[in-house]
């Protein structure tokens, strides 16, 4: 399974975020989502070479708790993943909006333009987080499909093979 993690970290572009060196600079720094869905790895280790590592490891934590997830436990599970990364998508784009950033938000100069203190603590940790969260749906959305023969839709708790 970690290979599979890894396929998705070097091939899907939803996912790569997390192997870039802007991502992986911001959680060196210590910018990291709190963890309100699924298994934090830190729990189990404080030391993390990089933003992939991590990444993996709390997918990998998170499949295991769901290996004997019916579809609706499962599809419950997607969907509070994927609100959390609403939630911190649309606290990351309002900063961004008030700031006119136009660029890639991961560059320090477009951080550079949100003046330093609690907001561009807050952009930084929602710009992360958002993404972590993404990159997350996109790899449990497959194992979902695979699991069970179908999408998972957000619109439903359980979404039927197609």
């Amino acid at each position: 399974m970690a290979s599979f993690v890894h396929w998705f970290i070097i091939h899907d572009q939803a996912v790569q975020v997390i192997g870039l060196k802007e991502a992986n600079n911001l959680f060196a720094s210590g910018y990291l989502p709190e963890i309100v869905v699924g298994d934090n790895p830190a729990f189990y280790s404080k030391n993390f070479r990089s933003l992939a590592e991590w990444f993996a490891i709390k997918v990998l934590l998170d499949l295991q708790s769901l290996r004997k997830a019916d579809q609706k436990r499962f599809a419950v599970f997607l969907s509070r993943v994927n609100q959390r990364a609403a939630r911190a998508l649309a606290s990351a784009g309002e900063i961004a909006a008030r700031y006119k950033l136009t660029g890639n938000p991961f560059e320090p100069e477009e951080i550079g333009k949100i003046p330093p203190g609690w907001r561009q603590d807050k952009f930084k940790k929602s710009l992360l987080e958002a993404n972590i969260l993404t990159a997350e749906m996109r790899i449990l959305g497959w194992v979902y499909h695979l699991w069970f023969g179908g999408w998972y839709s957000q619109n439903s708790s359980v979404s039927q093979p197609h």
